[in-house]
């Protein structure tokens, strides 16, 4: 199934693609939802956005990566996230002589994070990882900046997979957007994806190519939209 939401104030795409997680929230558990955009700009946004709604700050314990920069963010327990570089070497949190590896592009949820001062102040964490399909890992403090939230993913990480519900939020971007990309996107969803864009964006998404051909249904489902819009 698709849904969709056109926008005609681009500025409000990011908050109505958060709104849907909301919705889909009650009927699917977040590790079936994937909201998809085409920066990681958009995807800081739209994870601390969606952290909000998904896993607030509690009594949780929690860790601040990259703390003081603009692109800051922070890791809770029961946090969604995602691995973005491969390690061969991630010790088993179940057998400490062991080593599991995690790739790019790994999703898990963060079981426990624990800090302990050293005798100079500096800070040693233990972060328990339950990857899908892997197991429990151990990320520590030399590890932890490979860790992202991972409520939402670029587009281009996001090849490969497939997710029941996925949410594309697709804002203007003249470099990135193409038929390709709103392809790859639409076709993560196993069983319902929401289009969140402009119809200024997906005409112009449409109409541009990267050179790759693919077959899909986009040429239709803009003219089926802008059929309705006449008749509104």
């Amino acid at each position: 199934d698709l849904g969709y939401v056109f926008e005609d104030n681009e500025k409000n795409l990011l908050g109505d693609a958060c709104k849907i997680f909301k919705y889909a929230l009650k009927q699917y558990d977040v590790k079936d939802i994937q909201i998809v955009s085409q920066t990681t700009r958009n995807c800081l946004m739209l994870n601390k956005a969606a952290q909000q709604i998904a896993n607030p700050q509690k009594d949780q314990d929690y860790y601040v990566v990259y703390e003081g920069k603009e692109y800051e963010y922070t890791l809770r327990v029961g946090d969604k996230v995602i691995n973005t570089r491969n390690n061969y070497r991630t010790p088993d949190a179940d057998r400490s002589s062991a080593f599991l590896p995690i790739f790019n592009g790994n999703t898990g949820t963060i079981e426990s994070i624990d800090l302990e001062k050293g005798n100079k102040g500096e800070e040693s964490l233990r972060m328990i990882i339950n990857f899908d399909g892997i197991g429990r890992v151990v990320i520590d403090s030399g590890t932890v900046t490979n860790i992202q939230l991972g409520y939402a993913i670029t587009v281009h990480k996001s090849q490969g997979s497939t997710i029941p519900c996925v949410i594309v939020a697709l804002p203007f971007q003249y470099v990135l957007n193409t038929r390709e990309l709103l392809y790859t996107a639409i076709t993560r969803a196993s069983k319902v994806c929401y289009l969140v864009t402009s119809m200024k964006t997906l005409r112009s998404t449409v109409k541009k190519t990267s050179g790759v051909k693919a077959k899909s249904n986009l040429v239709y489902f803009l003219k089926e939209m802008e059929a309705k819009n006449d008749e509104v």
